[in-house]
């Protein structure tokens, strides 16, 4: 299901889930109830994303999948609680930080896999601003037993402005030289469409919060 296929309330819908999720397990301790079959049925479809959650324009928090079998309704929900808590790059989000919580959500498309033999036929492929990229290496592990591999969003584009810099970025995120290259190695690329809304919603949004505490 394309995700450019999501309407306007659609996406408020999102992020209202997103948003009250988050607060249902901050003020009650739990993780809300769904009832999915309230939802119209394009909401329902397997589809992987990732929440981003900042405070003042300050990240505080991130998570999400590449794959999913869940529902989109599902995943948010779970994504945006694991951001909220569960980010080891950030204190839990708290009681106080909700009133001014920014909460983003990137709905992924399908994954492409890119064929290429070295990293000048890879950096070619590139649409900066556009792709988001995974790189994994599945004769490499980590001390977990994991295979090597890391995502960038193309949010990060924003930041990593040129595909050499992306890539080699990319790599060393992995945990692998920048400039390393293998037959081992596979390159996928996907997009997103982004959701977003700051972190002072309007009152109309906080009656149409979909639980009550």
């Amino acid at each position: 299901m394309p995700t450019s296929d999501y309407s306007a309330i659609q996406r408020q819908i999102l992020l209202t889930l997103a948003r009250d999720s988050i607060s249902h397990l901050v003020n009650l301790g739990s993780a809300p109830e769904v009832d999915e079959s309230a939802f119209v049925p394009i909401l329902r479809y397997p589809r992987a994303c990732f929440v981003t959650l900042d405070v003042d324009g300050v990240v505080c928090g991130c998570a999400g999948s590449l794959y999913s079998e869940d529902s989109l309704i599902e995943n948010i929900k779970q994504n945006a609680m694991r951001a909220a808590m569960d980010d080891t790059d950030s204190p839990p989000i708290s009681a106080a930080d909700l009133p001014v919580l920014g909460i983003e959500i990137a709905i992924l498309s399908s994954l492409e896999i890119l064929f290429c033999k070295n990293p000048q036929q890879l950096i070619e492929q590139l649409r900066p601003g556009i792709d988001g990229l995974v790189i994994e290496d599945s004769a490499l592990a980590d001390s977990e037993g994991e295979s090597l591999k890391a995502t960038f969003l193309p949010s990060a584009w924003e930041n990593l402005r040129d595909p050499e810099t992306f890539v080699s970025e990319l790599f060393l995120s992995a945990g692998l030289p920048k400039d390393h290259w293998s037959p081992t190695l596979t390159v996928k690329r996907y997009n997103t469409q982004v959701i977003k809304q700051t972190g002072k919603p309007s009152e109309q949004n906080k009656e149409n919060s979909l639980f009550s505490f």
